[in-house]
């Protein structure tokens, strides 16, 4: 996996620039073309801003999903899944939770729907609590985007660093479910070993066009949206454009700022936050239009945040609440609203717990 992340980082690091220049003189072009202060920065800040600003990580998500399908294809993820299954069961979890989870760092949402096929309700609720806490591609904007900024030379090895301490997390928490459900035996079926086999290239292309084609529908649709909402919050009442500060968004953020003041966070980033419930890329997107970044949001991060808040923000980024996609999936195959509040309370909670610890610690530094 760590060359996994190398490789991403490494060759669409190179594509994402090519992108970042060409949105840099799209934003120029837009700034000195379009008549209209509203108008000049809704298209530059909330269309440009917001939507380019997730653009620019598409060649590393499309490098990410390919490698990760060629992984599945050969059969070398049920293999791992299968000899980590004698481990893993002490923390309650069976073969095909396994697999959940791993497909959980794709979507969250199929992880979920997985459980429908287990027996137990026991195995059902312990993997849909833990896949809630897996890092999904959703999340990995915002986590290559932190670690590029800040981690530069050691970029990838931070993604894996994360990506490793959420699942560590995730496998703590399905040992306190496991003595929750303690009382309700597992249904564990002897697995079987699957061969090693090369890919099929036909199939690794479909599958990694399905999962472009899915991520491009939601940045035209969600993310979209969900950009335009920010701008307007961010640019209303009138005047707010040239004082953020008077802005619907700068309200809304200070109500709840005081939870995360211990985290060192303004409340420009508890508003992208915040969004991001609503879908995970909606964080990078929100950032780039509540920072006014235009085209090069990795500056502006680094004007509004220190090392120390970058590693909070990345810690509950990486942890938060799932987006509303997989909470309704965990209401459908739950049957219950009582799961899907649990799994919203406890990885808040977790995820404000570690970033103040990951805050403090790094402070030290």
């Amino acid at each position: 996996m760590l060359f996994v992340f190398w490789f991403t980082f490494f060759f669409g690091g190179c594509c994402g620039r090519w992108l970042e220049q060409f949105f840099a003189w799209f934003h120029e072009w837009a700034s000195n073309a379009i008549p209209g202060e509203l108008a000049k920065s809704l298209f530059a800040h909330g269309l440009i801003g917001g939507i380019g600003n997730i653009i620019i990580y598409l060649p590393n998500l499309i490098i990410l999903f390919v490698l990760l399908e060629i992984i599945e294809e050969s059969g070398y993820m049920a293999r791992v899944a299968i000899m980590l299954a004698k481990i893993l069961r002490r923390f309650g979890l069976q073969t095909q939770s396994i697999m959940a989870i791993l497909i959980g760092f794709g979507c969250s949402v199929p992880g979920i729907l997985i459980t429908r096929n287990m027996k137990q309700s026991r195995d059902k609720i312990m993997t849909m609590l833990v896949v809630a806490f897996t890092p999904c591609s959703a999340r990995h904007p915002v986590i290559v985007l932190i670690a590029a900024t800040f981690f530069k030379e050691n970029a990838a090895l931070v993604v894996f660093l994360t990506y490793m301490i959420s699942t560590a997390i995730a496998l703590f928490m399905a040992l306190l479910a496991k003595k929750l459900f303690a009382k309700e035996p597992s249904y564990l079926p002897e697995p079987v070993v699957p061969h090693l086999h090369f890919p099929e290239i036909k199939t690794v292309i479909r599958h990694s066009i399905i999962y472009l084609g899915s991520f491009l529908r939601k940045v035209g649709t969600v993310i979209l949206a969900g950009a335009v909402i920010i701008w307007f919050l961010q640019s209303m009442p009138p005047g707010a454009l040239k004082n953020p500060e008077i802005s619907i968004s700068a309200f809304l953020g200070k109500l709840i700022q005081p939870i995360f003041y211990p985290l060192g966070f303004s409340w420009r980033e508890v508003v992208a936050l915040m969004s991001g419930i609503f879908a995970k890329e909606l964080i990078v997107s929100s950032l780039g239009t509540l920072y006014f970044a235009g085209e090069n949001l990795s500056a502006a991060i680094m004007q509004n945040l220190n090392v120390s808040q970058a590693v909070a923000f990345l810690t509950f980024a990486t942890l938060y609440v799932p987006c509303i996609p997989t909470l309704v999936a965990i209401k459908e195959e739950s049957k219950s609203w009582k799961w899907v509040f649990l799994a919203a309370i406890i990885s808040f909670c977790v995820a404000w717990f570690c970033a103040f610890i990951a805050y403090r610690i790094s402070i030290l530094f």
